[in-house]
């Protein structure tokens, strides 16, 4: 049972960020929400879920594409790609991925990506 104290994953969506090591960081909304990454589901309240209530099994591949579009007054050079999901209303990561590699402050670097001008 959802006591009120998980975050509303509905209302989630993809972030990205750009961050360097001279303290450059911003983030850029994309159009990917959370709204189509549920897990799978099981059926509930049958004398076998009380028995041994099961674990959500793992639920479909949704396959999805993204783009966004940078600043045209970013400085070239070498940035990294971090990826989180964020609140309605958020820039900070508010949902734990299901990977490895997750930073101090919740998000996910995933490459790098070098900027020419």
């Amino acid at each position: 049972m959802n006591g009120g104290c998980a975050y509303e994953v509905l209302q989630c969506k993809g972030r990205y960020r750009l961050s360097n090591d001279n303290g450059y960081a911003a983030t850029f909304a994309g159009g990917l929400t959370a709204n189509k990454w549920m897990p799978g589901e099981v059926e509930l309240f049958t004398e076998e879920f009380f028995k041994q209530p099961p674990d959500l099994p793992p639920g479909a591949i949704v396959e999805e594409s993204d783009s966004v579009r940078l600043p045209t007054d970013l400085p070239a050079g070498t940035y990294t790609l971090s990826i989180g999901v964020v609140g309605e209303d958020d820039t900070k990561p508010v949902v734990r991925l299901g990977i490895k590699g997750r930073s101090e402050d919740g998000w996910y670097p995933v490459s790098k990506v070098t900027v020419f001008r």
